[in-house]
């Protein structure tokens, strides 16, 4: 778990790792209000440029963010 502490980031970014190169981006939350009752948006892209961008992006925060023990 890391924090971002000298900007702000909402705090919905998750990775999964698979074989399958993709990236998923939307404004759900995990709850079964946000996956089942709000009106979210959600995209999944399967384009290999893209998702080296966005793991790129990521990473890039990952750097930038300190360790945080929950």
């Amino acid at each position: 778990m890391r924090r971002l502490t000298q900007d702000f980031l909402h705090g919905k970014a998750f990775l999964v790792s698979t074989d399958d190169e993709a990236v998923l981006a939307g404004s759900s939350n995990f709850t079964a209000a946000g996956l089942f009752q709000n009106r979210e948006l959600n995209l999944g892209v399967y384009q290999p440029e893209s998702v080296a961008k966005v793991t790129e992006w990521f990473d890039e925060q990952w750097e930038a963010a300190e360790p945080f023990d929950l």
